[in-house]
């Protein structure tokens, strides 16, 4: 093969052998940049605080400016008319009374809900003054059940030392009954042993079966009353509470053992006695002085198992009034760290707030009974008279002006929620950076059907007129239905709603503040706890929170997925042989 041929072979071959390399060298290389420098993602959370201030809702629509108009009036209320004050002709003035309705119900509402907060608020204030008078009560109600511990635990070892006076004497007697000479004083065989050789037969079955529970029990009292009192005399009664309760619990238990010892054993003089009865076999005499004090030895042993479980009881109860005083404190303490404004106290709070609602509603409703003239003009005709019955959609008569008014539409929905007398705020296309207030003076009764869709005109009242305004003009108006001042809101975000239960999230850890307000939002540590909350109006931002939520609480209002880059380092360079690498 000539040279030349084995440099085109060789440069062949290194050119198929870097360009597998290089490949080698790219696909390694997308691998380990995703490896080393992938992209993660991290939820993080938005919060906004509870905050208290004004919500206004409103409505919205659009129409034209009119010039010249006739104006029905209409009362804002309904019942019978006691006193008309306008005539055919009659100049009136914006605001002047120009008709009375019935009012007696609407007072009498009045009062009775002024009666009900003012009765309220002196509950309130009578709870606010006793708060904190029940609070310490409370206080000294928990130490006094502690210091009723002190005092148990006192008796509780009294109790037992009281039981090891008495206990002894009992287990030697027990013994002796098992064990005794009484029998054979001579041969020395264990009165248990005589008892069996009583009788024969079946009698004799019996009487071993019996001696032998009785044995047994024995034995295990015995045990256990060995162990309890070495135990016993290692305590005094300035042992560690706990150790107190446990040698209640452990002489208890061999008190229970020793009394079932003590009935097995008179189970067994009691058949004893009964079979020579009827066999008609005289006993030893020694037989009726065991049972006179086996009597004796149950009477004290029951007697004192009756006040070891007495104790026991007196024991777990003055625990007991402690856990149940200190839950109680601890729902007193609930956002009232002090115990001044117990959650019964916010509750009522948060009533007193709604009933001010409620009567300034009504009062409101009262101020209705009365209609006034919705702008300045002259009376063109008077439809009603006195005692006729009205409703808010009876024309009492109509009302001519030159000032100009905007006529509105509105859809079905929105219009339910529009009244007579509602403030306004008007803005005009080809007017850049004005608008005017003014006030719904007419809404139509019966409204348009248009491609199924039904509206209804509204006409709206300037309160200033400007000549820049001109007949025919689009405008757009904002009308104020509701208005709560003073009242906590969360952006209307933060609100969702499940199966009709609306609810707010929340962490279930505290946040610090100067993480609650960061605009990138807080990453997630523990969980999130869905509070149900009961809302009231809402603006195009905020939704009012009448309960569930309290001045200062962090709600989140939405999430923020942000992408980071993780860099690791690698500890060790990989090369591959043929491809060149950086100098030393």
């Amino acid at each position: 093969m000539s040279i030349f041929s084995k440099v085109k072979k060789y440069t062949i071959q290194y050119k198929i052998t870097s360009a597998v390399v290089t490949t080698i060298v790219f696909i390694g290389g997308y691998y380990a940049y995703n490896y080393f420098y992938g992209a993660t993602s991290e939820t993080r959370y938005i919060l906004a605080s509870v905050e208290k201030g004004t919500i206004i809702s409103s409505v919205s629509g659009s129409g034209q400016v009119s010039a010249y108009n006739q104006v029905d009036i209409k009362p804002k209320a309904s019942g019978d008319i006691v006193w008309i004050g306008m005539k055919v002709g009659q100049s009136v003035y914006l605001g002047q009374a120009l008709a009375s309705l019935d009012s007696t119900d609407a007072k009498k509402a009045v009062a009775d809900a002024e009666l009900d907060l003012a009765e309220t608020k002196l509950n309130f204030d009578k709870a606010s003054a006793q708060a904190p008078i029940d609070y310490d009560k409370k206080l000294e109600t928990l130490q006094k059940y502690k210091d009723d511990l002190d005092k148990t635990y006192e008796d509780s070892f009294n109790n037992v030392s009281n039981a090891f006076l008495e206990l002894p004497t009992v287990m030697t007697g027990l013994d002796n009954i098992l064990y005794g000479y009484d029998f054979s004083p001579i041969s020395k065989d264990w009165n248990i042993t005589a008892f069996k050789n009583l009788y024969d037969g079946a009698d004799r079955d019996l009487i071993i079966s019996l001696s032998d529970v009785a044995e047994k029990d024995y034995k295990s009292a015995r045990w256990a009353y060995d162990k309890n009192f070495s135990n016993f005399k290692n305590i005094t009664r300035y042992s560690d509470r706990s150790e107190i309760e446990k040698i209640l619990k452990e002489t208890l238990e061999t008190t229970k053992s020793i009394a079932q010892a003590a009935k097995s054993e008179n189970n067994l003089l009691d058949t004893v006695i009964d079979i020579a009865e009827k066999r008609d076999i005289t006993l030893n005499s020694a037989i009726n002085t065991l049972k006179t004090n086996l009597k004796s030895y149950l009477s004290t042993v029951n007697s004192r198992l009756s006040s070891l479980l007495d104790q026991e009881s007196s024991l777990a109860g003055a625990k007991q009034s402690i856990l149940n005083t200190e839950r109680e404190i601890s729902v007193l303490k609930i956002n009232n760290p002090t115990g001044v404004n117990p959650i019964d106290l916010q509750i009522s709070q948060n009533n007193i707030r709604k009933k001010e609602v409620s009567l300034d509603d009504l009062r409101a409703d009262l101020a209705n009974y009365t209609v006034r003239a919705p702008f300045t003009g002259i009376i063109a005709k008077v439809n009603s008279k006195i005692g006729d019955t009205v409703s808010s959609g009876t024309a009492i008569g109509s009302l001519i002006t030159k000032q100009k008014i905007a006529e509105i539409s509105l859809n079905e929905v929105d219009v339910a929620k529009v009244k007579l007398g509602q403030k306004a705020t008007l803005t005009f296309d080809a007017i850049e950076d004005f608008s005017i207030t003014g006030e719904v003076a007419e809404i139509e009764a019966v409204g348009t059907v248009s491609q199924g869709v039904v509206t209804y005109n509204i006409k709206i009242i300037f309160d200033t007129q400007d000549d820049r305004i001109k007949p025919g003009m689009s405008t757009s108006a904002s009308i104020i239905t509701e208005v709560r001042q003073d009242v906590l809101s969360v952006s209307n975000s933060a609100i969702k709603n499940k199966a009709g239960v609306d609810y707010v999230e929340m962490f279930s850890e505290k946040i610090k503040a100067v993480n609650a307000t960061s605009t990138q939002g807080v990453i997630l540590e523990s969980g999130l706890v869905e509070q149900v909350v009961e809302i009231g109006i809402s603006s195009d931002t905020h939704t009012e929170i009448i309960s569930g939520l309290k001045e200062g609480d962090l709600v989140i209002t939405r999430t923020a997925t942000n992408q980071t880059k993780t860099k690791t380092t690698a500890s060790s360079t990989i090369r591959i042989p043929g491809v060149g690498g950086g100098g030393r």
